[in-house]
C-alpha cells in the first residue's frame, strides 16, 4: 500500500468512528458528574421546559426533597 492508501483508509475509518459513536459516549477520566447532580440538572430542565403550574409544583418539591438527602 502506498502512503496515500493508508492515509485514505485512515480518513475513512476516522469518519466511520465519528458518525456512528456518539462522542459524549467518550469520556474522559476526572470529568463525570455525580449522578445526583444529573439528576437536578434533569428535573430543572423540566421546570424551565414547562409552564403548567402543576408540573412546576412538582418538580420544587421533588428538588426540595433530593436536596435534603445527605450523600
Amino acid at each position: 500500500m502506498t502512503t496515500v492508501q493508508i492515509l485514505s483508509l485512515a480518513a475513512v475509518l476516522a469518519a466511520v468512528v465519528f458518525t456512528y459513536i456518539p462522542l459524549n459516549a467518550l469520556r474522559l477520566p476526572g470529568k463525570a458528574k455525580p449522578s445526583t447532580l444529573k439528576q437536578i440538572e434533569s428535573i430543572v430542565a423540566v421546570r424551565e421546559a414547562n409552564a403548567d403550574p402543576a408540573i412546576i409544583s412538582a418538580c420544587n418539591a421533588l428538588l426540595q426533597a433530593m436536596l435534603q438527602v445527605k450523600a
